[in-house]
């Protein structure tokens, strides 16, 4: 990403980063006919107090993230699997619940605030 521009391989061209994310989100809504995904965003606070947002995609599970992760390959969009796990907090009333949630991200592309896409 360079001055909010994305390089479109598709295009060969730089593309504006919303075009590029709505293109990324309508590869991604082929992946299980009918089912549409949203584009979320995670933020990141470096130590100077400044934000960014990283765009990523969840899934329901790790074979619907390696799926996208190899139909954006095919489109030559760069994108990695990414498991966040937590816990429900209930040690007292009985064994703890561990809970993955998997997502696709989209490494490099850092926005200075949320954008609706």
């Amino acid at each position: 990403m360079i001055d909010g521009m994305v390089y479109s391989k598709e295009m060969g061209h730089y593309v504006d980063v919303v075009e590029w994310l709505q293109h990324v989100k309508s590869v991604a809504n082929t992946l299980i006919p009918g089912f549409q995904y949203d584009m979320r965003f995670t933020s990141c606070t470096d130590v100077n107090g400044n934000t960014t947002y990283e765009p990523y995609i969840r899934v329901a599970m790790q074979a619907h993230g390696e799926a996208m992760v190899e139909l954006f390959s095919g489109e030559d969009i760069h994108s990695e699997l990414d498991l966040y796990e937590d816990e429900d907090g209930d040690g007292e009333y009985g064994r703890p619940i561990i809970r993955k949630i998997w997502s696709v991200r989209l490494p490099g592309i850092n926005l200075d605030s949320q954008i609706s896409i």
